[in-house]
C-alpha cells in the first residue's frame, strides 16, 4: 500500500515537473517526504523534503519554504544530524520572522531538543 502512495506521489511529481508547476512538484515532494517520515525511510524524507525547500524558495514562497525546512529538520534530527537539522531550524526561524509569523511548533520542538541534546541551557530567541 505504501509502495503504491510513493509510486503516485512519483507519478504526480513527473507530471508536475514536465508542465514546470514548480510550486505542484514542491507540495507533492513535501507529502512524499511526510509518507517517507511516517514509514521511517528518513534520508528519503530529507530528499524530498530539501528538493521541495529549494523548489519553493526559486518560486519565492517563504511561508512554503519554511514549512518544507520544519520537515527537513524533523527528518535530520531523527538521523542525529544535529548540525544539518540546527541550520535548517536557524534558517527556518529566519524566515518565519521575516514574514512575521510565529516560528512553528516543530521548530520550536526541534530548536529545544537540539540544545538539551547538547546540554545547552534554554534560551528563548
Amino acid at each position: 500500500m505504501h509502495t503504491e502512495a510513493a509510486e503516485s506521489y512519483r507519478l504526480a511529481q513527473a507530471i508536475y515537473l514536465s508542465l514546470g508547476y514548480s510550486r505542484g512538484e514542491a507540495t507533492v515532494l513535501e507529502g512524499l517526504g511526510g509518507l517517507y517520515a511516517r514509514l521511517y525511510l528518513l534520508a528519503e524524507a530529507e530528499e524530498c523534503f530539501a528538493q521541495a525547500r529549494f523548489l519553493y524558495a526559486a518560486i519565492l514562497d517563504e511561508k512554503c519554504e519554511a514549512k518544507a525546512l520544519d520537515g527537513l529538520m524533523a527528518a535530520q534530527s531523527l538521523q542525529n544530524k544535529f548540525g544539518d537539522a540546527e541550520r535548517a531550524c536557524m534558517e527556518a526561524c529566519e524566515i518565519y520572522k521575516r514574514i512575521g509569523q510565529p516560528m512553528s511548533a516543530v521548530c520550536a520542538n526541534t530548536l529545544g531538543f537540539l540544545q538539551d541534546v547538547q546540554g545547552i541551557p534554554f534560551k528563548p530567541l
